[in-house]
C-alpha cells in the first residue's frame, strides 16, 4: 500500500494560462491544467485523470530589474477520471466538481518579452458524486461525506512567460 501512494502522489502536469493585464498590476484570463498519475503492477493498472479550467486573477509586482512577483486566484471546472484494471476486469470512475486554487509566482527577466517563471499552486476539489462504469453497467453514485474524494493538491511549476 505504501508503494501504491507514494507512485499516486507524483506524476505530471501539463497547462497553460493566458491573462490580459487592464492595468500595470491587475489581470484576468484563462487557467487550465492536463494531470496524470498511474500505478501499475503485473496484474493491476490505476490511472487517473484530472482537467481543470478556470478564470484566474492575477496581481503582479513588477521591481525595477524587471523580474515580477506574481499572487493569484482562480475558480473553475475539475473533472476527474480514474480507470483501474485487475485481473481482466475493468472500472471507470468519473465526476466532476467546482475547483479553487491559489497561487504565487515569480518570473526572472531573460530578455525584453521573455521571463523564466517558477510557480508554486495549491488546487482544491471534492469530488461528492461520481459515475461508475463496469462490464457495460454505468451507475451515478452520491458519495457520503466520510467517502468523497478529494482532489486537492501542490503544484510546482517551472516555465516561460512570455509578453510585458
Amino acid at each position: 500500500m505504501q508503494e501504491y501512494l507514494k507512485q499516486m502522489r507524483s506524476g505530471f502536469v501539463l497547462g497553460g494560462d493566458i491573462h490580459h493585464y487592464f492595468s500595470e498590476p491587475f489581470g484576468l484570463g484563462l487557467k487550465y491544467n492536463y494531470n496524470a498519475y498511474k500505478y501499475s503492477t503485473m496484474d493491476f493498472d490505476d490511472r487517473n485523470k484530472l482537467n481543470y479550467i478556470a478564470l484566474s486573477a492575477l496581481n503582479r509586482v513588477i521591481a525595477r530589474s524587471g523580474n515580477e512577483f506574481l499572487f493569484g486566484a482562480n475558480m473553475g471546472y475539475q473533472s476527474y477520471l480514474d480507470k483501474l484494471q485487475s485481473s481482466g476486469t475493468a472500472l471507470k470512475i468519473s465526476g466532476g466538481t467546482v475547483g479553487f486554487g491559489l497561487e504565487i509566482g515569480y518570473a526572472i527577466r531573460l530578455a525584453q518579452s521573455a521571463k523564466l517563471f517558477f510557480n508554486l499552486a495549491l488546487m482544491s476539489a471534492t469530488i461528492s458524486k461520481i459515475n461508475v462504469e463496469s462490464d457495460g453497467r454505468k451507475e451515478t453514485i452520491k458519495l457520503d461525506k466520510n467517502e468523497m474524494e478529494g482532489l486537492g493538491r501542490l503544484e510546482l511549476t517551472v516555465g516561460m512567460h512570455f509578453g510585458h
